[in-house]
């Protein structure tokens, strides 16, 4: 348990920054796919007023 707690105390921020990288490459992914449609679905227009 020692080791364990050394370890995390020694290198936790690289295990925050890769956490962190890896949060924010799949965001970007699921935003991708959001914004990168290339008509606008039918249920979608009900909320868009200029459409």
């Amino acid at each position: 348990m020692k080791r364990i707690k050394r370890f995390i105390l020694k290198h936790g921020h690289v295990i925050a920054a890769l956490a962190i990288a890896a949060a924010t490459e799949s965001a970007s992914k699921a935003c991708w796919f959001w914004f990168n449609q290339p008509k606008v679905p039918e249920g979608m227009k009900k909320f868009v007023k200029d459409a």
